[in-house]
Parts: C-alpha cells; sequence; structure tokens
C-alpha cells in the first residue's frame, strides 16, 4: 500500500470550498439538519446531517480526521524541515477534505443508481447522539460480536 500515491496529494483546493462543497451536495441529495462539529481551534472535524427514511429520520456524523492525512504526508516526505511541517500539515487539511468530498460524491452517486439506501451507504456512520458514538464506534467497542464473526 505504501507505493501507492494518496488520492488528491497534490490537492490546492481550500479546505473551506470542500466543506463548502459537502455541505451543498449533502443538501442537494435530500439530507436534513446539516451541521458541523468543531475542534478547539475552531477547525471543522465532522458533519452531522440527518436523512428522511420511511421509519423517520437517521442521524450521521461523518468525520475528517485530518491527522491521519499528516501522518502519511510526513512519512511520504523523507526529508523535512520545521517550516515543511507547517506546509505538510496545511497540505494534509486540504487533501483530507477533499478525499471526504470524493467519497460522499461515490455514495451519492451509488444511492441515485439505486445500488444502495443512503441510510445503507453511510450505515457506519449512523449516529446515536446519546452515547455519542456512531454505529461503527458502537460495534467495535463490542468487538463487532454483533456481526457473528464467523459464527456456523
Amino acid at each position: 500500500m505504501k507505493d501507492l500515491k494518496l488520492l488528491n496529494y497534490t490537492s490546492t483546493v481550500p479546505p473551506e470550498k470542500s466543506i463548502a462543497e459537502i455541505e451543498r451536495l449533502l443538501a442537494r441529495a435530500g439530507a436534513t439538519k446539516i451541521a458541523k462539529d468543531y475542534a478547539g481551534d475552531g477547525s471543522v472535524v465532522a458533519f452531522f446531517f440527518a436523512i428522511p427514511t420511511t421509519n423517520g429520520p437517521i442521524l450521521f456524523r461523518m468525520p475528517c480526521d485530518v491527522e491521519r492525512v499528516f501522518e502519511v504526508l510526513i512519512q511520504d516526505h523523507k526529508r523535512f524541515r520545521r517550516d515543511t511541517k507547517k506546509k505538510i500539515r496545511e497540505q494534509a487539511n486540504r487533501v483530507a477534505w477533499r478525499i471526504l468530498l470524493d467519497w460522499i460524491e461515490s455514495q451519492i452517486a451509488m444511492i441515485r443508481l439505486n445500488q444502495v439506501k443512503p441510510q445503507q451507504a453511510f450505515l457506519a456512520y449512523a449516529y446515536d447522539p446519546r452515547t455519542q458514538q456512531t454505529l461503527f464506534e458502537r460495534i467495535e467497542e463490542n468487538g463487532f460480536k454483533m456481526l457473528g464473526a464467523g459464527d456456523q
């Protein structure tokens, strides 16, 4: 996997533009109650959005982990000076949001083609505000037992 280039690694699109595009895309796809989750430094770290279903709306939390992208870019950048580290962090922010936009666009294309239902496409990110966990986090916390991993 290390030989593969990171998707959008050369992006020059400011994160704010990608974030706005994601918000517009989710709204056009029928999402309601779109909101952003902010870190202490004022940066956006996730989107919350609801998708109406026949059983009522489902809330989703879609994170964007810029730090993980930064780690990959740092590993790919063998030698760097201190001032370069700041530039790589800024690039990681651009890349992370662009990748998330691409992923959401792909999921919405699958929904539009009736390949999946909206709640199916975003299921891992279904969010329970009472526990402040996504469905994936909850299942992972329980050791994936809900899936019956290999039980026959």
